[in-house]
């Protein structure tokens, strides 16, 4: 019996983690959220919503590329950058209009954008 109620409890806590993701809002709404000026711990980021994104303003000699978000998963390109991979992605762990939590990565709205 005691076996039963650890077997029970693992899968009510495997069943509320697998719905976080439904949590998230859509794709549009979550590349919505992300359009704007973010700070992570080591740089600012814009993202704009023609697909592109700027570390820390737009000009051609600083790191850029584009963005898009499918699936909950936020993908990049890079440019300006040494980069042996010519897109990355990072699963979405939230978003809001103050935060986006995604691959082990957080970002804070900057104020204003």
């Amino acid at each position: 019996m005691k076996r039963l109620k650890i077997v029970a409890l693992l899968i009510g806590l495997c069943g509320f983690r697998g719905t976080s993701a439904f949590s998230l809002p859509s794709d549009q709404e979550c590349s919505k959220l992300m359009v704007g000026a973010w700070r992570s711990p080591r740089h600012d980021y814009l993202y704009f919503a023609d697909g592109t994104w700027w570390m820390g303003k737009p000009d051609p000699s600083v790191t850029h590329g584009k963005w898009h978000i499918l699936n909950g998963t936020l993908f990049s390109s890079y440019t300006g950058q040494l980069s042996t991979e010519p897109e990355t992605y990072y699963t979405i762990q939230s978003i809001n209009n103050k935060e986006i939590l995604y691959g082990g990565y957080r970002m804070i709205r900057i104020p204003g954008s």
